[in-house]
C-alpha cells in the first residue's frame, strides 16, 4: 500500500465579534448594561469582580479558583477584601464537580463569592464579561477554553492556567518575536520555555504534570498550578490602574479579531474555506482494497491463562 500525505490545519474556535464586544457609551444596549453594572456592584458593594464561567466538574477546578481567591483576598487588608468579589457563572452543585456553596462556606467563609447559575443569553453573558475586571480558567486540561476567548474578544483581560488550548489565548512568543508554532519537537508550552506573552494575558504555569486519559481521550496531560501562584496573578490585576487593564483588554480584542489570531467567527469561515477548498484541490484517490475473513490470517500472538501477548 502507498503512503499517503497527511496534511492538518488549525481552525480555532470562531467568536462573534459583534456579539462579544466591550459595550462603550452610545451603543445600544449601554443603559441598560449601565443599570445592571450599577445595580450588581452596589448590591455587592464591590468595586473588582473576578469572572468564572465554566462547568462545576473536575478538570475546570473550581475549588482550586476559591481557594485562589481566598488567598488573594487574605493579603488584602480587611477594608480592601470586602470589596472585591468572585463571579462564578456555574451550577452550584454538580455530582460531576463539587458543592461550590458548601466549598465557599467552609474555604471561602468570610469573602464574597456570587453565584450565577441560571441559564443566560448571548446578550447577558456579555453583559458578565464587561462587568467583570479579568475572566479566570485554571483548568488542568482543555481543549480550548470558550470563557478565555470570549472574555479577550470583550476587552477582558485573562488568567490562564498554561495547558492545552488554554495557552493559545496567551500568545506567547518564539525566540524571534513570532506566535509559537506548535510541532513534535514543542507540543505545548507547560514547562515554560516561553515567557513572553500578550499584554491581555496573565499566565499561571503548572508546577505538576501527568498523563491522564478516558475511552474518547485516551491520552491528555494534566496541568496543576499552585493556588498560591494563581492568587498571585490575581493580585496583578488587582493592583493595575483600572485604565491600564481596560488598555490591555483592548489590544487582546484587536489580536482576537485579527487574521492571525483566527479566533473571530468570520476568521474561522475563511479558514474552514480555505482548508476544504486545498482538500478537494489536492485529494488522492483510495486505493483499491480487498474483503478477508479474519481467521484467515495469523495474528501471531499468544494466550496463556487468560493474557494475551501480541508479537
Amino acid at each position: 500500500m502507498r503512503s499517503r500525505t497527511i496534511y492538518t490545519a488549525y481552525v480555532p474556535h470562531g467568536i462573534n465579534e459583534k456579539e462579544f464586544r466591550p459595550i462603550k457609551e452610545g451603543d445600544k444596549d449601554f443603559d441598560e448594561f449601565s443599570k445592571f453594572r450599577e445595580q450588581f456592584l452596589s448590591k455587592n458593594n464591590v468595586d473588582f469582580v473576578l469572572f468564572w464561567n465554566n462547568r462545576n466538574i473536575r478538570r475546570k477546578q473550581p475549588g482550586d479558583v476559591i481557594l485562589s481567591f481566598r488567598h488573594f483576598c487574605d493579603k488584602l487588608p480587611k477594608d480592601k477584601s470586602s470589596k472585591v468579589a468572585l463571579f462564578m457563572h456555574t451550577q452550584i452543585a454538580d455530582e460531576n464537580g463539587t458543592d461550590l456553596k458548601a466549598v465557599k462556606d467552609v474555604i471561602c467563609p468570610n469573602y464574597k463569592i456570587v453565584f450565577s447559575d441560571e441559564k443566560i443569553s448571548t446578550k447577558q453573558l456579555n453583559f458578565f464579561y464587561n462587568l467583570s475586571d479579568v475572566t479566570i480558567n485554571i483548568a488542568s486540561n482543555e481543549g480550548f477554553g470558550l470563557s478565555g476567548a470570549e472574555s479577550i474578544m470583550t476587552g477582558t483581560p485573562i488568567i490562564n492556567n498554561v495547558t492545552g488550548g488554554l495557552q493559545d489565548h496567551c500568545r506567547f512568543e518564539d525566540d524571534n518575536g513570532d506566535w509559537i508554532n506548535f510541532d513534535s519537537k514543542i507540543t505545548s508550552n507547560h514547562t515554560g520555555k516561553y515567557k513572553k506573552y500578550g499584554v491581555w494575558c496573565k499566565p499561571v504555569f503548572p508546577t505538576n504534570r501527568s498523563l491522564q486519559g478516558s475511552i474518547p481521550t485516551p491520552y491528555i496531560f494534566d496541568d496543576r498550578c499552585r493556588f498560591e501562584d494563581v492568587a498571585d496573578a490575581i493580585m496583578y490585576w488587582y493592583s493595575m490602574e483600572k485604565s491600564q487593564r481596560e488598555e490591555y483588554g483592548m489590544k487582546g480584542r484587536e489580536w482576537a479579531i485579527s487574521e492571525e489570531c483566527g479566533m473571530s467567527s468570520k476568521e474561522m469561515c475563511n479558514r474552514f474555506k480555505k482548508h476544504i477548498n486545498f482538500m478537494l484541490d489536492n485529494w488522492e484517490k483510495e486505493d483499491k482494497f480487498s474483503i478477508h475473513k479474519s481467521d484467515s490470517f495469523n495474528f501471531n500472538y499468544k494466550n496463556n491463562i487468560g493474557i494475551t501477548y501480541y508479537e
